[in-house]
């Protein structure tokens, strides 16, 4: 009879703990992620007009907080990770935008750069910026030497998020310039995950 009543008494402090287990729950509404000194090439060519320059980078998840614990259940806590903002600065090889009159950024799970493509995996479109498009003025205004696209409705990333492997990809158009050129981009994410 004494066994089962401490059994019973274990059982039972065991089921409290469990039902104790505090939990955490994390809403970041801006985190600013800045990759600095994006290269892109020099475009040398004898036809006059507009022309496109692509350069990528991989987005080191764990600042985000989906590689801070590698267990395969870490991915799965990722409630919302969506992009509100896109910020772009001029850096070396030009002093500002006057060049542009296209700008796509997208991210996808390969990387651009090293010839990466697959018709299997998602390309998500985050902001995409031609002559005719209105949604994206601040491409137009002066082409000073920073630009900023806010992204609404923000675009979500986590379609892409079950790899962890996230690239961004940027492509710039217009009379771009015939030396090597730089940029910072700056995007704000809108993060939740849980504990």
């Amino acid at each position: 009879m004494r066994a089962t009543l401490l059994m019973s008494a274990g059982l039972l402090l065991f089921v409290a703990g469990v039902a104790c287990t505090p939990s955490l729950t994390v809403d970041a509404p801006e985190i600013n992620i800045t990759e600095r000194n994006l290269t892109f090439p020099s475009v040398v060519t004898t036809v006059p007009g507009s022309h496109s320059v692509t350069s990528s980078f991989k987005v080191v998840t764990s600042k985000l907080g989906a590689a801070a614990n590698h267990d395969s259940s870490a991915i799965d806590r990722m409630q919302r990770m969506e992009i509100t903002r896109v910020f772009v600065q001029a850096k070396s090889g030009i002093s500002d935008f006057a060049f542009l009159d296209y700008l796509k950024v997208s991210a996808a799970n390969w990387d651009a750069s090293r010839g990466g493509t697959s018709s299997t995996k998602p390309v998500v479109t985050i902001l995409e910026c031609g002559p005719d498009t209105q949604d994206c003025p601040l491409l137009y205004e002066g082409g000073g030497p920073t630009l900023s696209f806010p992204v609404n409705p923000p675009v979500d990333l986590l379609p892409l998020w079950a790899n962890t492997n996230l690239y961004i990809i940027v492509t710039a158009g217009g009379t771009v310039p015939n030396v090597e050129w730089s940029i910072d981009v700056t995007f704000s994410f809108s993060v939740r995950w849980s504990t």
